[in-house]
């Protein structure tokens, strides 16, 4: 029987519920719900340090990798519980088209430095809500088929998981997306 190599890929990958935990318990992280069986699902989870719940909760894959536990009492990152942004950049020279959030400026000082350019941006009260919003762009334009644009490598500060290419789709069309979840415009700071 063949086997894709993918499902090959996931296998190896998946955990059983005791090395998942373990891997929870790690970074501090105290699982709320039974473990969803894959290390690319969010997993609900209460932080033994600040006792903030994460819902929804890291993913195994990220915690396993660099990302701390808890984004809400790590010392760097992003905070879901303080403000923060949405935001749409582009690069002329990788043709590519970026979203993202932050809670501080010096993110989009970042892009700007690496020659991109803002398109738009949402202010938030709580990241977690502009987070929200992220995965729902990230779903949409990866459920179309448009894959990513850019490596890791090609992008200094991070974030090559939240591009596409400007051929494969627009930013006024992602404008235009996020809008319509909304139900709001741009903020003023915005260009576009």
């Amino acid at each position: 029987m063949l086997v894709c190599r993918s499902e090959e890929i996931a296998d190896a990958l998946r955990l059983d519920e005791g090395e998942a935990i373990a891997s929870m318990l790690e970074k501090a992280l105290d699982p709320l719900v039974p473990y969803p069986g894959s290390t690319e699902l969010t997993w609900k989870a209460r932080c033994m340090t600040c006792e903030t719940v994460l819902d929804p909760g890291p993913t195994l894959h990220n915690i396993r990798g660099t990302q701390r536990g808890c984004p809400t009492c790590a010392e760097r990152g992003i905070n879901p519980a303080k403000p923060g942004y949405l935001y749409l950049v582009v690069h002329d020279a990788h043709q590519a088209l970026k979203w993202g959030i932050a809670n501080v400026e010096q993110r989009l000082t970042q892009h700007v430095s690496q020659n991109w350019e803002l398109g738009a941006r949402w202010d938030f009260d709580l990241t977690r809500d502009a987070w929200a919003f992220e995965r729902q762009i990230k779903a949409w334009v990866r459920g179309q088929g448009i894959p990513r644009a850019l490596k890791a490598d090609e992008m200094k500060y991070g974030g090559h998981t939240e591009t596409a290419l400007l051929s494969d789709i627009s930013l006024q069309l992602v404008q235009k997306y996020i809008e319509s979840l909304m139900g709001r415009s741009p903020d003023a700071r915005s260009k576009a």
